[in-house]
C-alpha cells in the first residue's frame, strides 16, 4: 500500500485515519467497509478531489462503480471533474491528457508510468523537487526503479525530515531488489518508523504499516499499535495471492492439522477452505475435509462456502447437515455481497442458485431438480396453471398457509416451463414473507426473478424490501429504483436508503440500467467459476482462454498452427526471473529463423503496481507479457513458475513446473520437435 493512492487519500483528512482505515479495507477485500470509511470522510469535510477518488475506487470493487460514475458525472465541480479524469488515467496511461498540471495530478501520471514500468518518464513527470509527501513517496520509488538508488535513499531520508508524519515515503526504498546504496538508508527508515510508533496516532500507525508491508516486514507492530488505540486490528501481513494460498493449503494438510486455520482475511480464509477440502477430498479424508469447512464457516460464510460443505456433506452420508447447509447456501447466495453490494450480478446469481437447488434436488426436495434445471436453461412442457390461480386467490384472501401449499402444487405442475416456475416460487416467496420467514422468502423471489423473463415490478420492490430488512440498504436502494422504474411508486424508499456522495436520483439512474443490461446477458447459463475447476491435462486439448490486458487481445483459437509457450509467472518469484529472460532470448531465436513459435508469459501478480516492478526489471523482448491472475486461477495454476507447451493443433503436450538449469533448453528442443512432427 504505497504511492500515490494512498497519499492522496491521507492528505483529504489530516490528522484522521479515514483514508488509511479504508486502503486498509480493501486490501483485505473488504470494498464496502472502505466505501463506508470515505462516506463519513466526505460527509465531515466535504468535496474533496482525493477522497473522491477513493469513492470510485472502493465503490468499484463493491460493485458499485456505475453508479459512482454517474454520482460525480452528474454532481459536476472542479473536485469530482479531477477524480474522474484520474480514475481514467489510472486505468488507461493514454488518458492522462485529460489531468491538470497540479501536485496530485503529477502524482497521478507517474503512478500510470509506474504500472507501465517507465520509471524515468515517471520521473520526469514529478520534476525534481516534488513539494507533498505523496510526491516524494514516488520519486524514492522511480529513482530506485531507474537505479539511481543512491539518490533514491537521499531523497527518502530528505523527505523523512521534511515530513516526519509520513514514514511511508521511503516505502520506495524496497521497490528493487537489488541493495546496494539502500541499506543503510532503510534500515534508518525502519527505525525511525518503529522507534516512533509507541506514541503514534492512528494515521502514524496505518502509514507504519503501509512502510512494513513494502519493506517485507511483518506489520505487526502497527497492527498492535492501532488495536491499542481502539482501531480494528488489521492483517499482519498483505492478501495471499492464488499461489500463496495453494502453498498454505498444501502445508497445512502435510503437518497434519488442516483445520487450524491461520489468521485471514474472509474471504481469503473461505478459499483457502476450499482448497484445503478439495485436497483432503481428493485423498479420502473426508472427516478432516468437513473439519475444515466447520472451522471456516464459524469464522466466515458465504453462499459459495456453504454450497461446498453441503456437497461435502451429501458426499460422506449427512442428509441433514447437507440440507441445512443447502438452506444456508441459498439465502446467502440471494443477498449482496461485499463485491456486489447491489445484489445484481444476475449471471452469478444464477450459477449459484443453480447449485442450490441441484443440491436440494440430491436431498429430494420436491420441485428442486426442475428449477435447477431451469436455471440451466432447460425448457419444459405447459403447465397447469390453476393452482398458481388458486394461490394468489388464497394470498388476496390473507391465508398465507394456503397459499404456501398451493404454490407448492404450482411449482409440481410447473412442468419445468420458467415462467409458471417463477410465478409459483414468487406467490410462495410472499407467502413466506407474510409468516415471518424472510430468509426463505427472499430465496424464493430471487429464484423467481432469475426465471421469469419479465419478471413484474411487485417482485423487484419486494426484494428491495427483504434486503432493506436484512440491512442491505444498498442491494434495497438498487432493487427499489429498478421496481419503481417499472410503475408508480413510493420514492420514500429510495430515498431512505440511499447513500453515496452524490443524488439519488443518479444512483437510480445507473442502477436501472445496469439491471436492463444484466437481465439481457442473464439468459445463457455457465457452471460457477470455481466448481472444481479442471486445468490442462498433458495429452488433451488446451482449455480455450482469451488474453485481454494493456491493449492485448488474444484467443486461444487464433493461435492454432502456432507452437505456444505459455509461461505463468509473478515479480516476486525468483526463479521466474532466471526463466524468463531465457525464454526471451528462444523467441529472438525462434523470430531470426522464422519459426511459427509464440512465447506468451502471464503475470500472476494482483497488484499493477508490483507487475509493472517486476515487468521493469526484466528482460522480455519478443515475449507478449501481461497481467491476468484470474487466467492463472482458471488454468489451476498452483505453483511458479509453470509453463506450458502447446501444440500447433491445440493439444497441451508438457508441463514445465518450477526451474532448473538447461529446462528452456529442453524446452525449445521440444518445441522445435513439434513443428516437424517429431514430438
Amino acid at each position: 500500500m504505497t504511492g500515490a493512492l494512498v497519499a492522496l487519500a491521507a492528505l483529504a483528512a489530516p490528522g484522521e485515519p479515514c483514508a488509511e482505515r479504508a486502503e486498509g479495507a480493501m486490501m483485505e477485500g473488504r470494498p464496502l467497509a472502505a466505501r463506508d470509511e470515505v462516506l463519513q470522510a466526505v460527509e465531515a469535510t466535504g468535496p474533496d478531489r482525493s477522497l473522491y477518488l477513493l469513492y470510485l475506487r472502493s465503490s468499484e470493487g463493491a460493485g458499485l462503480g456505475a453508479r459512482a460514475q454517474e454520482e460525480l458525472s452528474v454532481m459536476g465541480g472542479e473536485e469530482a471533474r479531477w477524480a474522474l479524469a484520474a480514475r481514467r488515467a489510472l486505468r488507461d496511461p493514454s488518458a492522462v491528457g485529460g489531468l491538470d498540471s497540479s501536485p496530485e495530478s503529477q502524482a497521478v501520471r507517474a503512478v500510470a508510468l509506474l504500472q507501465q514500468g517507465a520509471p524515468r518518464a515517471a520521473l520526469e513527470a514529478l520534476g525534481e523537487t516534488p513539494a507533498d509527501p505523496w510526491g516524494v513517496s514516488l520519486r524514492v520509488e522511480a529513482l530506485a526503479l531507474a537505479e539511481a538508488r543512491r539518490d533514491a535513499a537521499a531523497v527518502a531520508r530528505d523527505g523523512l525530515a521534511r515530513f516526519p508524519d509520513h514514514p511511508e515515503i521511503a516505502s520506495g526504498l524496497w521497490a528493487t531488489e537489488r541493495r546496494g546504496g539502500l541499506r543503510r538508508a532503510r534500515r534508518q527508515a525502519l527505525h525511525f518508523t518503529l522507534d516512533a510508533l509507541d506514541a503514534a496516532d492512528a494515521t502514524y500507525a496505518w502509514r507504519a504499516r503501509s512502510l512494513l508491508i513494502a519493506a517485507g516486514r511483518s506489520p505487526a507492530p502497527a497492527a498492535d499499535r492501532l488495536e491499542a488505540l481502539g482501531e480494528r486490528r488489521p492483517l499482519d501481513r498483505p492478501l495471499w495471492s492464488e499461489t500463496m494460498r495453494g502453498a498454505v493449503a498444501r502445508a497445512l494438510v502435510d503437518v497434519g492439522n488442516p483445520a487450524q486455520l491461520p489468521p485471514a482475511a474472509d474471504q481469503e480464509l473461505l478459499a483457502l477452505a476450499d482448497r484445503i477440502s478439495e485436497l483432503l477430498a481428493d485423498a479420502g479424508q473426508l472427516d478432516e475435509a468437513l473439519a475444515v469447512w466447520e472451522a471456516a464457516r464459524g469464522r466466515a460464510d458465504s453462499g459459495r462456502a456453504a454450497l461446498s460443505h453441503g456437497e461435502l456433506l451429501l458426499r460422506a452420508g449427512d442428509a441433514e447437515g447437507a440440507q441445512r447447509a443447502a438452506d444456508a447456501g441459498l439465502w446467502l447466495a440471494a443477498r449482496p455481497t461485499q463485491r456486489d453490494a447491489e445484489g445484481m450480478d444476475l449471471s452469478h446469481l444464477q450459477r449459484l442458485l443453480a447449485r442450490g437447488w441441484a443440491l436440494r434436488a440430491s436431498l429430494g426436495v420436491p420441485g428442486a431438480e426442475a428449477i435447477s434445471g431451469a436455471l440451466r436453461g432447460a425448457s419444459g412442457g405447459e403447465p397447469d396453471e390453476r393452482p398458481l390461480l388458486e394461490a394468489s386467490a388464497a394470498l388476496a384472501e390473507g391465508d398465507p398457509s394456503r397459499a404456501a401449499l398451493l404454490a407448492d402444487q404450482g411449482l409440481a405442475a410447473a412442468a419445468g416451463h420458467r415462467g409458471a416456475l417463477g410465478l409459483a416460487l414468487a406467490l410462495r416467496g410472499q407467502a413466506r414473507g407474510a409468516q415471518g420467514d424472510e430468509q426463505g422468502a427472499l430465496v424464493d423471489l430471487t429464484t423467481a426473478i432469475l426465471l421469469h423473463p419479465a419478471p413484474p415490478a411487485e417482485w423487484l420492490w419486494g426484494r428491495g424490501t427483504l434486503l432493506e430488512r436484512q440491512g442491505d440498504t444498498d442491494g434495497a436502494f438498487a432493487w427499489y429504483a429498478v421496481g419503481a422504474s417499472a410503475k408508480a411508486a413510493s420514492l420514500e424508499p429510495l430515498e431512505r436508503t440511499w447513500r453515496g456522495v452524490g443524488e439519488w436520483e443518479d444512483g437510480a439512474r445507473a442502477a436501472t440500467a445496469r439491471w436492463t443490461t444484466e437481465k439481457s446477458a442473464q439468459a445463457v447459463y455457465q457452471p460457477e467459476v470455481g466448481q472444481r475447476r479442471s486445468g490442462p491435462v498433458a495429452g488433451e486439448i488446451f482449455p480455450p482462454w482469451e488474453l485481454s490486458a494493456e491493449g492485448i487481445q488474444i484467443d486461444s483459437a487464433a493461435l492454432r498452427g502456432e507452437v505456444v509457450i505459455l509461461a505463468f509467472w509473478a515479480s516476486w518469484c525468483e526463479p521466474c526471473q532466471e526463466e524468463l529472460p531465457e525464454l526471451s532470448a528462444l523467441a529472438r531465436r525462434a523470430a531470426d529463423e522464422g519459426l511459427p513459435i509464440r512465447v506468451i508469459a502471464v503475470s500472476m501478480d494482483e497488484s499493477p503496481r508490483d507487475y509493472g516492478r517486476g515487468r521493469a526489471r526484466l528482460d522480455l523482448e519478443g515475449i507478449t507479457v501481461a497481467r491476468d491472475p484470474v487466467l492463472g486461477q482458471r488454468l489451476r495454476v498452483s505453483g511458479l513458475p509453470s509453463t506450458w507447451l502447446v501444440a500447433p493443433d491445440g493439444t497441451a503436450t508438457r508441463l514445465f513446473s518450477g526451474y532448473r538449469k538447461g529446462q528452456v533448453q529442453e524446452l525449445e528442443i521440444a518445441a522445435r520437435a513439434l513443428l516437424t512432427g517429431q514430438e
